[in-house]
């Protein structure tokens, strides 16, 4: 993961998010109250975790919303007037999945994704203190023929793989019942990658309910 991919990778974000603000502000409020079921973010995260939660929503507003017009990088490849759309491919194509560490190196992590069946290798490691077993949901996007996590992570607590899985697997389950009988595991990533911020969502509340509660 170079300086130069990680340069292009904020600046497809930061094109698509800019452009969106001045163009069309409505439709990430609208998206923004759909992400957080109308629930307040600042009411129960702050510091570190606030500002994560904002980067995953822009991600998922970025990579994932759609509207009746369209979804976002559509709209936005159709009317900013980009000279280069298919740098935007990575983005269009990808999906948050759920990841197993695997292997961690100095020069390299690789990760499972659980949901697909596929192993990525990350060079380098973007995260300080990541370690083999490390469970977490984020997207690989291939930048340049190079792989590299998308902007958001969802930092899952030791021993929540299996709870976590097994919610992702029982909304898979109900999506193809009500909205896409022949849906795959990506579409279903794709289409309600939302999931994960409200098992997110979930698990935090938890912990501000203290145990016994």
């Amino acid at each position: 993961m170079s300086e130069r991919t990680l340069k292009l990778r904020e600046e497809l974000y930061g094109n698509v998010m800019d452009f969106m603000r001045v163009s069309f502000p409505g439709m990430i409020d609208r998206a923004y109250e759909f992400f957080w079921e109308e629930e307040e973010p600042e009411q129960f995260l702050s510091g570190l975790g606030l500002e994560l939660a904002f980067v995953n929503f822009e991600d998922w507003f970025v990579c994932d919303y759609g509207e009746p017009e369209g979804p976002v990088i559509d709209i936005y490849l159709e009317k900013s007037g980009d000279a280069e759309p298919e740098k935007y491919a990575p983005l269009k194509n990808s999906v948050i999945s759920a990841f197993l560490v695997r292997k961690v190196t100095d020069t390299e992590m690789e990760i499972e994704d659980l949901l697909q069946g596929e192993i990525h290798k990350i060079s380098p490691v973007p995260f300080e203190g990541i370690k083999e077993g490390d469970f977490f949901a984020s997207r690989v996007l291939v930048i340049e023929g190079e792989p590299v996590l998308g902007a958001c992570i969802y930092p899952f607590g030791e021993g929540m793989r299996d709870a976590v899985l097994s919610a992702i697997n029982g909304q898979h389950i109900r999506y193809k019942k009500n909205k896409n009988p022949g849906g795959t595991v990506r579409d279903f990533l794709k289409d309600e990658s939302y999931s994960f911020n409200m098992i997110w969502m979930s698990g935090l509340y938890k912990k501000a309910d203290g145990p016994g509660e």
